[in-house]
């Protein structure tokens, strides 16, 4: 969804959204219609969950990882 709306505002403005992740934001600064607005607002959270579920992974395991010996762990 990112990317769609991240090649729409290339196209109309000539140029880059920058680093946004905003699925509002692009949507409204390429015009998209506003009924899709509340879709987007509802995808937001999963969005954000899914888009850095490896960073969650790691982090869960390093804590794991941090509550063993090290000399277990070697």
């Amino acid at each position: 969804m990112e990317k769609g709306l991240k090649a729409l505002f290339i196209l109309k403005n000539r140029t880059s959204s920058g680093k946004t992740h905003s699925l509002i934001y692009l949507a409204t600064e390429t015009d998209t219609p506003l009924k899709f607005h509340s879709f987007l607002r509802r995808l937001a959270p999963e969005f954000v969950t899914t888009r850095y579920i490896l960073m969650q992974v790691m982090g869960h395991l390093l804590k794991s990882m941090m509550k063993k010996s090290p000399l277990k762990l070697l």
